[in-house]
């Protein structure tokens, strides 16, 4: 996913809708102002590696950070009741429907992420790759246990992509799936999904 989508999507899970600048390690290419103009409007290019409404810009007043938890295993329904939590800052205004989705690492860091829908479909952002992708930017790599909720459908599954990602990223993480129901169900991602595509295809 790019560095660009997984930024919003971490600023969207954390509830946030009022981005005044992104600023790029390098030149900021095309496709990716692009994709920041179709959800920002008014954003313009300041600087090589800047876009942003005005200036001078705000002061930076605080950081998104990953949220501390007891290191071990959270209990489910904390989980779910968490995901759901990140799912109500969804940004969904074409599907209508909202996704949320909560990491939680054996050292004891929780980190949400939201689906951020695109006017450019291909360029949507699904809740669970926008976990794995905020967790990896903050230097977090031993993923545990996912709980993603969607309870506008009984019928939810985490997409293709994500499980994929899932297999190549966490692949003996748990997860947890909240489609409304009394209780959560429980699945690993070799079930979820059983032949993924790994590194040793490759070789």
């Amino acid at each position: 996913m790019p560095a660009v989508s997984s930024a919003v999507a971490a600023v969207a899970a954390a509830g946030h809708r009022d981005i005044v600048a992104v600023a790029f390690s390098n030149e900021v290419r095309a496709d990716d102002a692009a994709y920041l103009e179709a959800l920002v409007p008014g954003l313009q290019r300041r600087t090589s590696r800047l876009l942003a409404y005005a200036s001078p810009l705000p002061e930076l007043t605080s950081q998104l950070r990953s949220e501390p938890c007891t290191p071990g295993r959270l209990a489910p329904s904390t989980g779910i009741m968490l995901a759901r939590a990140a799912a109500r800052h969804s940004q969904a205004p074409y599907s209508r429907f909202p996704v949320g989705c909560v990491v939680s690492t054996r050292s004891g860091r929780l980190v949400a992420g939201v689906n951020v829908e695109h006017p450019d479909w291909t360029r949507t952002i699904c809740a669970e790759r926008a976990a794995i992708c905020i967790a990896i930017s903050k230097g977090l790599s031993d993923l545990s246990e996912f709980f993603v909720s969607c309870v506008s459908d009984e019928r939810a599954w985490p997409c293709g992509a994500c499980l994929q990602l899932l297999a190549e990223q966490a692949a003996g993480a748990t997860v947890w799936l909240d489609r409304g129901e009394e209780q959560p169900s429980r699945w690993s991602v070799s079930t979820l999904l059983p032949r993924a595509f790994t590194q040793e295809g490759l070789s």
